[in-house]
């Protein structure tokens, strides 16, 4: 039995690189499905070498049952057989025996001295008839009336010794055509019995049958397979997504905090112009003195500002989102 199986699932690592060549250059002819770096990895693979177990366990009793059920078929023919080689057998030598009390019945006929037109060996084979219809193996033997009345003259009277001899051995040789005839009759049953195996053979192919469901369940096991690995990627994918779109959130929250800090800024920047431009400066004072003055006011500004800068160094943002 060959069960196809052409699906491939694929973690990303060597077998990464590899295939994905082989599904460039156009030589994978099967399906092929990544589903490498998902959580869950081993215990897809568990699942899926469970499936695939299961379905081949199936498939196997199948053919094993039909394959079984075949066998039965074969040994069934095979007992029939046997049972009609030894009925023929027996009734070969049952046959030979016959032929020895025939040959018996000769040489008692030279014994006695018995001639084939003598009145006594005339009364014998009327006696025989009628040991004939007795039986009636072969098709019925009637004895007319003036036959039945002349036996009867010959049985009140009495066998001769040589009749009596020969009539014991004819029964034996009636005994055993009946034994042979009804051996003949099993010959026919057993006979019949591999006839309609064959015919039944013909008819429900038992072994092509039981091969094309075993490929149904390996198919099957096959479309399964496929469909976890796709359910797997799908929510594999399908949480990267929620990750994704929880960054960008928190990247738009950042871009708004950030914009919020650079509108900070530039009012900070706007108040230090505006300081500087209403600065007092008294004509007492020298350039230096005006300097230091300036860089007090500005320091405690930029205290001010001190938290909002940090938060502006520490907001990375990444442009490819």
């Amino acid at each position: 039995m060959k069960v196809e199986n052409n699906v491939t699932v694929l973690c990303r690592s060597v077998q990464e690189n590899r295939r994905m060549k082989e599904i460039k250059d156009g030589q994978s002819g099967g399906k092929t499905i990544f589903a490498g770096n998902m959580q869950g990895d081993f215990s897809l693979q568990d699942r899926i070498q469970q499936r695939i177990e299961r379905a081949q366990k199936r498939a196997q009793k199948v053919f094993n049952d039909a394959w079984n059920g075949d066998r039965k078929m074969d040994e069934e023919i095979g007992r029939s057989r046997d049972k009609i080689s030894e009925l023929r057998q027996d009734n070969k030598e049952l046959t030979a025996e016959i032929g020895e009390l025939a040959r018996q019945t000769e040489e008692l006929m030279e014994g006695y001295q018995v001639k084939a037109d003598s009145t006594q060996q005339k009364e014998l084979e009327l006696l025989k008839k009628e040991n004939a219809s007795k039986y009636s193996i072969y098709g019925e033997i009637k004895l007319t009336k003036e036959e039945r009345e002349q036996i009867a003259k010959i049985r009140e009277r009495g066998l001769s010794e040589y009749q009596t001899r020969v009539m014991a051995l004819d029964d034996r040789a009636w005994e055993t055509r009946a034994i042979i005839f009804g051996n003949d009759g099993k010959i026919m049953q057993e006979d019949a019995v591999i006839q309609g195996i064959h015919m039944e053979r013909a008819k429900v192919h038992p072994i092509a049958d039981a091969r094309d469901r075993a490929e149904d369940i390996m198919n099957s096991a096959r479309d399964d397979v496929i469909g976890m690995v796709i359910q797997d990627s799908k929510d594999h994918l399908d949480e990267e997504q929620e990750k994704r779109e929880e960054e960008s959130e928190k990247i738009e929250e950042k871009k708004e905090e950030m914009e919020e800090l650079l509108d900070k800024r530039e009012e900070k920047e706007e108040e230090m112009e505006e300081l500087i431009k209403d600065m007092p400066i008294n004509e007492n004072m020298d350039q230096n003195q005006v300097v230091a003055e300036m860089k007090r006011q500005i320091e405690g500004i930029l205290s001010e500002m001190n938290v909002a800068i940090e938060d502006i160094k520490g907001a990375q943002i990444d442009k490819s989102i």
